[in-house]
């Protein structure tokens, strides 16, 4: 395989340090390959998925490669794409996130066969001296330079300016990368567009200590329609986690991107063929709701699992039909194992013991708890707004209590707008 082109071609590469000599890297070497995540939250989002996916094309064919959690630069805070800085995390949240995101990224990487490592970088960072690190790579760092980095130069067009914590965020991803030179033999860091400054000062360190050549290369940042940048303070943020965002939601998402997004979103989220995806999307050969299907049930699969995949596809099918029912399309998708017939609504089950002890349960707090809405200030607004649905009803009443014998025996199913709804349930726990 031309894996370099697979990659360009699909919109997995924006720049590159040295793009010959990358070709020849990617296309007739087996290397080891990095990319950095900072745990700003509990769960990565859909604006890391582009560099997970690119992680699992380099693991699919034959490479080693390394995540980098960053319990160390988490703790200050990347300024590359911000206009202000970022809140500071306590050291116990960010820990609990890189373990939390770790488990992500392990779960993901795990969909394919080959070597990778999952690693912190506070564990090579947490004994080192403060002045020992600045004698040892400070005169190595021109801050005239650092000044031109795109990340650093807007930041000081801005109101706010950049701080000196965030200014030597650079100087630790740097490090990171002669480490993971120096002990994992790791030759091309890859990144975010925005992360390119970054990237080419880590290369240029390992030549001053080590001189030795390393390379690196970035990835177009993900934009949704109206050309905004995706991550988890975009409103409508899509989480990576099944805890903040079920597979059906998740589903559902890639199900209802705008066509505009389809092909590319294919050649990114999926594994099919190019020529299938050029298939696809030509309107004469697939119906665009077909195609949509496919790319949710690939992307959920590449996630959370084939099965996971399936349950939330019959489930969309049972609630709003299917555009292919006797699958007439021509696709290598593993959708044309799943029996339609199956369709189910995901369930939430609810504890018998919350009637008995309280009677019932009001619908914002039944909205969270289901993972319908993310928040209370959510739910209540998708009430005020009469998106609620319950049993067929609109709920228009913040306190609106939801009984036992409103559920019992019934086919209960909760909406919020058009697309997302739980079948509610009784468990006897």
């Amino acid at each position: 395989m031309d894996l370099f082109k697979e990659l360009k071609d699909r919109g997995f590469i924006y720049q590159a340090t040295d793009e010959e000599k990358l070709k020849k890297i990617l296309n007739n070497d087996k290397s080891v390959y990095y990319c950095g995540f900072d745990p700003t939250a509990e769960s990565l989002h859909i604006g890391n998925l582009l560099p997970l996916m690119a992680l699992l094309w380099l693991k699919k064919n034959g490479n080693e490669v390394i995540a980098v959690v960053g319990g160390a630069t988490g703790s200050v805070g990347d300024p590359s794409g911000k206009t202000e800085t970022r809140n500071l995390l306590e050291m116990e949240s960010i820990q609990n996130n890189c373990t939390r995101i770790s488990e992500q990224i392990e779960n993901f990487l795990s969909r394919e066969k080959g070597s990778h490592r999952i690693l912190n970088n506070y564990d090579w960072f947490k004994e080192r001296k403060f002045l020992d690190f600045l004698r040892e790579i400070g005169p190595l760092f021109s801050v005239n330079k650092m000044l031109t980095s795109d990340s650093v130069r807007l930041r000081l067009q801005s109101n706010t300016g950049i701080t000196f914590l965030e200014f030597s965020y650079m100087l630790l991803q740097s490090f990171d990368f002669l480490y993971l030179r120096e002990k994992h033999n790791c030759l091309v860091q890859i990144g975010g567009q925005d992360q390119w400054g970054n990237i080419v000062m880590g290369i240029d360190l390992i030549r001053r200590i080590r001189s030795e050549q390393t390379y690196g290369f970035t990835i177009p940042l993900l934009l949704n329609e109206v050309g905004e940048k995706f991550g988890k303070t975009v409103k409508g943020s899509v989480w990576l986690s099944a805890e903040k965002l079920s597979p059906y939601e998740y589903y559902q998402y890639w199900r209802n991107i705008p066509d505009s997004m389809l092909d590319s979103a294919l050649k990114r989220f999926t594994f099919l063929p190019l020529e299938e995806i050029k298939f696809l999307v030509n309107e004469k050969n697939c119906k665009v709701n077909r195609a949509k299907e496919i790319l949710g049930f690939e992307a959920t699969s590449i996630l959370h699992g084939f099965e996971e995949a399936s349950i939330a596809f019959t489930s969309s099918v049972k609630e709003f039909g299917s555009a292919d029912e006797n699958n007439l399309v021509r696709t290598s998708s593993k959708i044309i194992a799943v029996r339609q017939s199956d369709a189910e609504i995901p369930a939430f089950f609810l504890s018998r013991k919350t009637f008995s002890e309280k009677g019932g349960i009001d619908i914002v707090t039944l909205l969270v708890s289901s993972s319908l809405s993310q928040t209370r200030s959510e739910a209540k607004r998708s009430v005020s707004q009469g998106g609620v649905h319950f049993l067929g009803e609109k709920i228009d009443k913040f306190d609106h209590i939801i009984t036992l014998e409103d559920i019992e025996g019934k086919d209960a199913v909760l909406r919020v707008g058009k697309k997302k709804r739980k079948k509610i349930k009784i468990s006897e726990n």
